[in-house]
């Protein structure tokens, strides 16, 4: 005991061994840092390793925020927009945004309960916004008649219909018809009645369906005057 606390002392006093000593000890807490970064790269490894990500893979892109101009709103919609403002009035921007919103609404109350009711729940249409582009589609005719003078005599000659004048054509008779069935009953509200008419021509029935109809045949009576859009 005493001759290692000799050895301390000396090497303590002598400048020379302990300059040694600090060498020493400088080089085991070197050693020993090395050791520990040996450590942790071998646990990256194995990490990586296990979550099978390699050099071949590509790079894992860092999701971007949205861009500000994107909404979740229904009426960012250009068909939702059109129509509403189709059944806009005085201006009232907000008031037929309310009636679209209820009427959807309306819709996916009344299917959910027929999917309650049904055997086959899968096979009903939930999506309210679904339903209202399905039932504009069903609406749009194909053909129409434009009134033409020839030979001082008005022809109603068939012609097909521009994309936009069939879009105009199915708006405006689901609006119209809505608007004409609250005539009739002054108790009943606005989107009540305008939830009816997109679910009957949801499924094509109703009195729009029967307009595009009566509309087609008349297109087909007198497609003997077809033959004036080019003369």
């Amino acid at each position: 005991m005493a001759t290692t606390s000799r050895r301390v002392l000396l090497c303590l006093t002598c400048p020379r061994q302990n300059s040694k000593l600090v060498k020493l000890v400088l080089r085991s807490l070197y050693s020993l840092k090395i050791q520990q970064r040996t450590f942790g790269v071998r646990n990256m490894c194995s990490s990586f390793s296990a979550l099978n990500i390699s050099h071949l893979d590509e790079k894992l892109e860092i999701p971007k925020a949205a861009d500000s101009h994107l909404t979740p709103s229904i009426f960012d919609d250009e068909l939702v927009n059109k129509f509403v403002n189709c059944m806009m009035w005085d201006g009232k921007k907000s008031v037929s945004q309310t009636i679209l919103k209820m009427a959807l609404e309306d819709i996916k109350a009344e299917q959910l309960k027929k999917r309650r009711m049904s055997s086959d729940p899968e096979s009903i249409l939930a999506d309210p916004l679904k339903i209202f582009t399905e039932a504009v589609e069903n609406c749009k005719p194909v053909v129409g008649v434009i009134a033409m003078r020839r030979g001082g005599r008005v022809f109603q000659v068939p012609t097909p219909l521009p994309p936009n004048r069939r879009r105009f054509l199915a708006i405006k008779w689901l609006i119209t018809a809505a608007r004409e069935q609250q005539k009739t009953n002054k108790n009943a509200r606005m989107y009540k009645k305008l939830a009816k008419e997109l679910l009957d021509a949801y499924n094509n029935e109703g009195t729009v369906i029967k307009k595009k109809i009566e509309l087609h045949k008349r297109a087909e009576d007198n497609r003997a005057f077809a033959h004036y859009r080019w003369w």
